[in-house]
């Protein structure tokens, strides 16, 4: 992992731990205002981690990638207005984060890579609802640190796998 791709990943999990924070606390007043203050740092979250990474069109990087992750969060939500499972909700912004921000991190011309990161944020948001099922005070807390530095392990354990695999095998 590189250091652009480590220090996006420490923005963006300052920015979208703030927002998400934030957000939680919000909901005791107002679930709008609540869920502005979640959507607006979560696409701050994206940019931060598309600039800081080194996206070649940062603008364009950010809008697919947020544009995306909107949609999967709203999938999850209609997922829990069919099935009345409260997972989904759980696991929205787990979700929606790991999938913008594994979109928006660069490189993100390998399509491997990029399916380890989606697969391990399913994997996170598996275990933050599981967490929330513990103590809802605990998911509240951990839960936004929990998706971007899990990126940042699925880009170091596929880059060892990758250097592994491309080592030649001596007699």
């Amino acid at each position: 992992m590189t250091h652009h791709r480590g220090f996006a990943i420490a923005v963006g999990t300052l920015v979208w731990a703030v927002s998400s924070w934030f957000g939680f606390l919000a909901f005791s007043t107002s679930s709008a205002t609540a869920v502005t203050i979640m959507g607006v740092g979560l696409a701050f979250a994206i940019y931060a981690v598309a600039g800081f990474s080194g996206a070649p069109d940062v603008a364009a990087t950010g809008f697919r990638s947020a544009l995306i992750a909107f949609g999967v969060a709203g999938m999850a939500l209609v997922a829990y207005i069919v099935t009345n499972i409260d997972g989904f909700v759980v696991a929205t912004p787990v979700v929606a984060v790991g999938v913008g921000c594994g979109l928006a991190l660069q490189p993100a011309s390998d399509q491997v890579n990029v399916v380890a990161r989606l697969a391990v944020t399913v994997l996170v948001a598996i275990i933050a609802v599981w967490v929330y099922n513990v103590d809802p005070t605990v998911y509240g807390l951990v839960s936004p640190l929990m998706p971007l530095p899990a990126l940042a392990v699925a880009d170091t354990y596929y880059a060892r796998v990758r250097a592994a695999s491309s080592e030649s095998v001596s007699d």
